[in-house]
């Protein structure tokens, strides 16, 4: 029976033979719909395995859509990609459940670039959706998550590559709450995306800001200190920050953390916010490995208006 294991592997769980379906075409995922159909039983699609709760666990037939992870086309006028609902982060999955990335000034949802969908419904019958057909259905299968059938095939609008200059700011949360509204426009007037990281033991915040750049200035311009601000990058999410969660977990008294917090959190920091580098088109893609998914993170995604009332909560 085979053996499924969620991303962080805290979740476990064995199937049937019978149970498990690896299709690798829609015409194979319609065959199995229309007999899960036919017995009354359930369907779960599992994707890259990422939920942190037990809603991948099914009872019925469990569909993995591992052997569907091609690229049919790419059209390079239109900038679109036609991806099978596998792909190497499960196209069929993120694009549905508001998964997110960092832009500040357009939409940061990735399932908002979703321009079609070629799925099986829950009565088997193949469906089509895109702004020229089923358009009403569109809205709704960019925020499916799993319930409208089993996503084959998906139309992605896509971006050209462009390098991307990384600068860092660190601030003081109440501070930078205090004055939210105008810190949060001067970051959305200097660049085109952001990334923010809270340390609630140390009271700080840290910003990676992100600027896409000439793509020749890039290659012409790239100081030696570069690489050393890369590595320094390097060492405080492969070395300190695993340090930091260990210390979280162990609980230490305030008398003890205080000091490991300055030398662990406070003094990289310092390192970090005068670091700048630029990363080359071809170094931005992180490639999925199925064997190694264990990162972590917490992926907040709130109104604006929330936003300081939410951080304010987590950090007291």
């Amino acid at each position: 029976m085979p053996s499924l294991t969620n991303w962080n592997d805290e979740i476990q769980y064995t199937v049937p033979d019978d149970r498990y379906k690896t299709p690798t075409q829609a015409s194979e995922v319609q065959e199995i719909i229309q007999e899960a159909f036919k017995q009354d039983q359930r369907v779960t699609v599992i994707g890259a395995m990422h939920s942190t709760t037990e809603c991948t666990i099914g009872t019925g037939i469990i569909i993995s859509l591992k052997k569907m992870a091609r690229i049919i086309s790419v059209n390079q006028e239109q900038l679109t990609v036609t991806v099978k609902g596998g792909g190497n982060f499960h196209i069929g999955a993120i694009r549905g459940t508001h998964a997110n990335d960092t832009w500040m000034n357009r939409s940061a949802q990735f399932s908002s670039f979703v321009l079609g969908v070629k799925l099986v419904a829950p009565n088997g019958e193949i469906m089509e959706i895109s702004e020229s057909q089923n358009a009403e259905c569109l809205p709704a299968i960019r925020s499916h998550f799993g319930m409208l059938g089993v996503v084959c095939e998906v139309i992605m609008r896509i971006f050209k590559s462009q390098p991307l200059e990384m600068s860092f700011q660190v601030a003081e949360i109440g501070r930078f709450l205090d004055n939210f509204g105008r810190e949060l426009q001067a970051l959305k007037a200097e660049y085109d995306q952001v990334f923010g990281m809270l340390f609630p033991t140390s009271g700080k915040l840290l910003f990676q800001r992100r600027k896409f750049v000439d793509s020749a200035k890039s290659k012409s311009d790239l100081p030696e200190t570069q690489v050393e601000n890369k590595n320094i990058i390097s060492l405080f999410g492969d070395l300190f920050l695993p340090l930091v969660k260990a210390i979280m977990v162990l609980q230490l008294p305030a008398a003890v953390a205080a000091p490991l917090n300055k030398v662990l959190i406070d003094l990289p920091l310092k390192w970090i916010r005068n670091s700048t580098y630029t990363i080359d088109p071809c170094d931005r893609g992180v490639i999925y490995e199925e064997g190694d998914p264990n990162f972590e993170f917490y992926d907040w995604v709130f109104p604006e208006e929330k936003w300081c009332d939410i951080v304010r909560a987590f950090y007291n």
